[in-house]
């Protein structure tokens, strides 16, 4: 009888041991396939991140590099504005900052001005990175020649027979585009010329640059380009 109730208990262990290794072998698998859709699910938001511009993503990069580049006791505040051809005035929106003015006209949707400065200084670092939406790949492609045609501009030099390019602004321009999309990046004059091409690989880094394409730069000290754009 002993041997018998010992045969049961054993029996009765053994099944329990093999029981507790399903369940620990089914909790591990959920545990296992809930960890991977989390993995998946970060994977997923990171290259969305990755591929969408976002402003305060460009802003925090900016002013990390601006502290790199000049000094750590800058940082940069952020205005930003928006102009619809529909309501608002250009002459009043531009005031101050008529560089964009060829922007302001009705083939656009949307213009939105960013504007990133440091407060605390005389120094002009200031970058203004102004972003463009159209309907349709048609007006865009009117507006980068209406750019073109004025990258190439001369204005009379003080008063005189010599004539001088105005280019798109008197200092640093970068242009790039997608297919309705239009960003125009101008730096002032404390940046050098590396120094803009940084900036300019700062804004590359938050776009997807299998969409977004250099279109024209214009470096101080030099005339526009609209060929082998970075």
């Amino acid at each position: 009888m002993r041997t018998i109730i010992y045969c049961i208990l054993i029996c009765f262990l053994s099944y329990a041991c093999v029981g507790n290794k399903e369940q620990q072998k089914e909790k591990s698998s959920i545990d296992i396939d809930t960890v991977s859709d989390d993995i998946l699910q970060t994977e997923k938001i990171i290259k969305l991140d990755t591929k969408e511009f976002g402003i305060n993503r460009f802003y925090l990069k900016a002013d990390s590099l601006l502290k790199s580049l000049k000094n750590e006791k800058y940082s940069l505040e952020l205005k930003s504005d928006t102009f619809n051809f529909k309501t608002d005035n250009p002459e009043i929106f531009s005031k101050g900052h008529g560089i964009f003015g060829l922007l302001y006209r009705d083939s656009s949707e949307r213009v939105i001005r960013h504007y990133l400065f440091e407060p605390n200084t005389k120094k002009k670092l200031r970058i203004y990175l102004v972003e463009a939406d159209y309907s349709k790949k048609e007006q865009l492609e009117q507006v980068i020649k209406n750019l073109e045609i004025s990258m190439n501009d001369s204005i009379n030099a003080f008063d005189s027979n010599y004539y001088t390019k105005w280019r798109l602004s008197p200092i640093n321009d970068y242009i790039m585009t997608s297919d309705k999309k239009l960003y125009w990046l101008n730096l002032s004059y404390p940046y050098s010329n590396n120094e803009v091409l940084k900036f300019i690989e700062c804004l590359k880094s938050n776009v997807d640059t299998t969409r977004f394409k250099g279109r024209i730069i214009c470096l101080f000290g030099s005339d526009c380009k609209n060929k082998n754009v970075p």
